[in-house]
C-alpha cells in the first residue's frame, strides 16, 4: 500500500498567523480580523467584458444583453 501524507492546513495557518503577528503586532492583526468579520458590504464581482454567457450562467448572473445591429433593425 502507498502511504499518502496529508498535512493539516491548520498547521500552515498557525505558522502564517504567527508570522503576521510577529511582523505587525497582535493588536493590528486582531483589529483587521474583526473589521473583516463584521464587514457588511461585499465587493462586486468584476468580470471581463468578454465573459461568455455560459460562464455568467455558471456563477448565477444573467446573460449579457446584446445590442441589435443598427443595419438589421430596418424595414428591409
Amino acid at each position: 500500500m502507498t502511504r499518502i501524507e496529508n498535512p493539516s492546513p491548520l498547521h500552515d495557518l498557525h505558522l502564517a498567523l504567527a508570522h503576521l503577528i510577529t511582523r505587525f503586532g497582535l493588536r493590528r492583526i486582531a483589529l483587521a480580523l474583526l473589521k473583516e468579520a463584521f464587514k457588511t458590504t461585499r465587493r462586486p464581482i468584476k468580470l471581463p467584458h468578454t465573459a461568455s454567457d455560459h460562464l455568467r450562467r455558471d456563477i448565477g448572473l444573467p446573460p449579457q444583453v446584446k445590442s441589435p445591429d443598427r443595419w438589421t433593425n430596418g424595414p428591409f
